[in-house]
C-alpha cells in the first residue's frame, strides 16, 4: 500500500505540476531525478523491510519445528517404554486388596445382637 500510494503521489502527482524546476529559494525539487531517487528510496526500504519480515518469520517456523519435534520424540519414547505397575503382595482389583480363600487382611466387625 505504502510503495502504491508514492508511485501514485511522486510518480503521476508530482509530474503534472506547473513548476518542476530545482529551486532551492522557494523549496521546489519537483525534477525526473529526485523523483526517481525518492521512489527508488521507498521500494529500497519496502523490498528491505519485506526481507526482514520473512527471515523473521522463517525463522520463528523452524523454531516452532524443531520443537515440535523433540517434543514428538520425547513422548515416542515415553509411549515405547510403557507405564511401570507397582504392586503390593496380594491380588488388587480396582484399588482395593481381594482376599484370597477367605483369609482378609483387615479385622472383621461382630455384628450386635
Amino acid at each position: 500500500m505504502t510503495l502504491t500510494l508514492t508511485v501514485l503521489v511522486v510518480g503521476f502527482g508530482l509530474s503534472r505540476v506547473e513548476y518542476q524546476t530545482f529551486d532551492i529559494e522557494k523549496g521546489i525539487f519537483n525534477t525526473l531525478p529526485i523523483r526517481l531517487c525518492i521512489l527508488a528510496t521507498v521500494c529500497i526500504t519496502q523490498a528491505w523491510m519485506m526481507w526482514r519480515f520473512i527471515n523473521f518469520q522463517l525463522r520463528r517456523w523452524r523454531e516452532f519445528r524443531a520443537e515440535q519435534a523433540s517434543r514428538r520424540k520425547i513422548t515416542g519414547v515415553m509411549a515405547t517404554r510403557g507405564r511401570v505397575i507397582r504392586r503390593e503382595p496380594g491380588h488388587h482389583e480396582n484399588g482395593l486388596i481381594k482376599s484370597e480363600n477367605g483369609a482378609s487382611p483387615r479385622a472383621r466387625k461382630t455384628k450386635s445382637p
